[in-house]
């Protein structure tokens, strides 16, 4: 009897893991969603902004690489555009600590920007308290244009805007 016990249990414990884990590095913070409308009817260009983790370290280590990666994706919705930009960045790509979500003013006004943001919705890993800028500008201008001379860290960036209007 005691030798099924201790069998079950190292058995149990060898089972046991961290296989679900997924490192930092693996990962790519998205701080900024830009949406702007495109030629093409239901298609959009959503802008990324993912933050670079590796700038701006306390231990005083200075780096060359910019603070942030900006690139932009084709698609019909958050979901889809996210699903292909997953394909190929290097890290997975979270939502979960996303800032802002920015849309240009012509998208605003268009009669299918409730479909585009109702999709948003949808993502558990898009969170409630997400801040929606409306740009006069494109939302991708907008979020290239916006760099701030200050303040290294991008998420830093958008929580001073955002503490600074409310």
């Amino acid at each position: 009897m005691t030798n099924r016990f201790l069998t079950f249990c190292i058995i149990i414990l060898c089972l046991t893991g961290c296989m679900d884990r997924q490192e930092l590095e693996d990962q790519s913070y998205v701080m900024a969603i830009g949406v702007d409308a495109t030629d093409k009817e239901n298609e959009y260009a959503f802008t990324y902004q993912i933050a670079n983790p590796d700038v701006n370290l306390q231990s005083g280590l200075s780096t060359n690489e910019p603070p942030t990666e900006i690139f932009t994706i084709k698609g019909n919705d958050f979901l889809n555009a996210t699903y292909t930009a997953n394909a190929f960045i290097t890290g997975e790509i979270k939502l979960d600590h996303t800032k802002a979500i920015i849309v240009s003013e012509e998208l605003a006004r268009n009669e299918n920007f409730i479909r585009v943001i109702q999709s948003a919705t949808k993502t558990p890993q898009l969170r409630r308290g997400v801040h929606i800028i409306v740009s006069k500008e494109k939302a991708e201008e907008f979020i290239n244009n916006n760099k701030s001379v200050t303040v290294k860290r991008i998420h830093k960036f958008y929580e001073s805007v955002f503490s600074s209007v409310i």
